[in-house]
């Protein structure tokens, strides 16, 4: 039997939930039925401190092949978006591949259009939020940005979301029919937050939180739409309410050195750990009391549901696909975004209620999903994939060859 071959696009392997997703799947590909390649800029955005790891991660990987593609900018530039299609359209026929699937936003445009210069018969697009949807982005811009989504739906035979709230988006601005849209969830290797030990004492001295103590956390991609810097703001209340209180931030980006001056202004640089980038977060999940997501805009972070499976309640903003993972009283609290008090308040109350905490996390870990394994999200992508090839049999009254020779 031969293999189809699917390319991947996106446009940077930076340290990100989206980015692990593609990799995790382009990867975790069944080898004896498709023979997956990668494309990205693998040298990095602005952001160089987070970008390097995950390319790293893809060009170790001895049945991947990945390919650079130089020229992807974030901004709009005639120049390089030029040369990156070009570049696309020449691997895509050189390559003959029977399924394209794009990522993010400008790249995964390109992407669709190179893919029907050189008509690959299959065009997926997987959407991690759409960018007409972010609020922090003048409307002018988001409207251009949902003509653009209109544009590369026109060239698209299947959407896939990772969560509800971004497929009813889609349906609802038009940009397909109920039945090209699909969700699958953005799977992660959950076994290792839900086996981690708890106990984590070592760690904690290392780190220089004080035995026993309540660490209220979070782990992100710092990043403006994320709203990280609000922890920093409502802290002086939380240690008003628990004077002992630390504060365990994990991750890197834009906003970290604003955070870092306004701890400063604060006088709180004895109260906040910044670890930047780590590789053993369920074990700094374990240490977190109270995990906390201030996003004002987002779709469903991966960190929400590794959270959860450590057993740690959450305590996050009513956007995107959050809901559809807390259940508000239950497993965490989903507060208004753009509203301290509103973010302060339940964090409060979780720090002054160990016993509040303790069922809450009994509660987190039980609502952990097998939907969100690695496993669940390749199976999902096959059976798509398999189901994509043969609607083009039947729509072609014929069965449908691979653009390569078998």
């Amino acid at each position: 039997m031969r293999k189809y071959k699917v390319l991947q696009i996106t446009n940077f392997m930076d340290m990100s939930g989206q980015q692990e997703t593609v990799l995790s799947t382009t990867a975790g590909l069944n080898t004896d039925y498709f023979e997956a390649q990668l494309a990205a800029n693998l040298s990095g955005s602005t952001r160089r401190n987070v970008d390097t790891i995950l390319a790293r991660r893809a060009r170790s990987i001895p049945h991947l092949h990945v390919h650079d593609l130089p020229y992807v900018r974030i901004m709009p530039s005639p120049y390089h978006d030029t040369r990156t299609l070009i570049d696309l359209v020449r691997l895509m026929r050189r390559e003959r591949f029977d399924i394209v699937q794009t990522q993010a936003t400008k790249i995964a445009l390109i992407g669709r259009i190179a893919a029907k210069i050189a008509r690959v018969p299959i065009i997926v697009h997987f959407s991690h939020g759409w960018p007409y949807e972010f609020t922090l982005i003048p409307k002018p811009a988001r409207t251009g940005f949902l003509m653009m989504e209109k544009v590369a739906a026109k060239m698209t035979d299947q959407f896939i979301t990772c969560d509800y709230a971004l497929l009813e988006s889609g349906i609802r601005h038009n940009l397909g029919t109920r039945d090209q849209f699909v969700v699958i969830r953005s799977g992660m290797d959950l076994d290792r937050f839900l086996t981690v030990n708890q106990n984590q004492s070592a760690l904690r001295q290392s780190l220089g939180i004080p035995p026993g103590v309540p660490v209220v956390g979070t782990v992100m991609i710092f990043e403006a739409k994320k709203k990280p810097e609000l922890i920093v703001e409502i802290a002086p209340r939380l240690l008003e309410a628990a004077p002992d209180t630390h504060f365990l931030l994990v991750g890197d980006g834009e906003m970290m050195n604003p955070i870092k001056t306004r701890i400063a202004e604060l006088g709180l640089q004895d109260q906040f750990i910044l670890t930047g980038l780590r590789e053993d977060v369920p074990e700094l999940m374990a240490i977190m009391d109270i995990f906390v997501h201030p996003a004002w805009f987002d779709v469903l972070p991966r960190a929400i549901v590794q959270a959860l499976a450590t057993g740690t309640p959450v305590v996050a903003t009513r956007v995107g696909g959050i809901p559809e993972v807390i259940t508000d009283g239950e497993n965490g609290f989903l507060v208004t975004p753009r509203d301290l008090d509103a973010l302060a308040s339940p964090v409060i109350q979780l720090l002054q209620d160990p016993q509040l905490r303790a069922t809450m996390g009994r509660n987190a870990r039980e609502s952990s999903s097998a939907a969100f394994t690695v496993d669940a999200m390749i199976k999902a992508t096959e059976d798509l994939y398999m189901t994509l090839i043969e609607k083009k049999f039947q729509d072609n009254g014929k069965r449908y060859e691979s653009t390569e020779s078998a």
